[in-house]
């Protein structure tokens, strides 16, 4: 009996190692990233592939704002991630006053048939 109880802990668990990493998107990163590309993956299926910005997760915590209009078709494709502009980062200060310590970092985009629409953005804050 703890024979059979044993084996199906170790069956749940490894169906839950899987199922996490599956939501991480372990096994579907960009195989090609560019020189200086990182990933981020949540939970919530947001995907991208961050350019032009330096990764330092040693010292900040990076969070994801997702475009709540973007079409459920799309919730799981990787998203292309650049530096935010001076322009996109003044529309995007009143939301930091609420938030002391953030940092806009990036700008995710999708191009679907050369239309393309924000995905979401990351921010960062100090890892204390």
């Amino acid at each position: 009996m703890w024979k059979n109880i044993f084996f199906a802990a170790l069956l749940l668990g490894i169906g839950y190692i899987g199922y996490d990493a599956y939501r991480h998107a372990v096994f579907d990163k960009p195989a090609d990233l560019p020189e200086g590309a990182w990933t981020v993956a949540v939970r919530s299926g947001f995907r991208g592939m961050v350019t032009e910005v330096p990764e330092d997760r040693d010292a900040r915590r990076y969070l994801v704002y997702p475009n709540e209009e973007t079409p459920k078709w799309y919730l799981k494709t990787w998203a292309t991630c650049r530096a935010i502009t001076d322009q996109e980062r003044a529309q995007y200060e009143e939301h930091r006053a609420r938030e002391p310590g953030l940092r806009w970092e990036a700008v995710c985009e999708i191009d679907a048939d050369g239309e393309t629409f924000i995905r979401g953005w990351i921010a960062s804050v100090p890892r204390l």
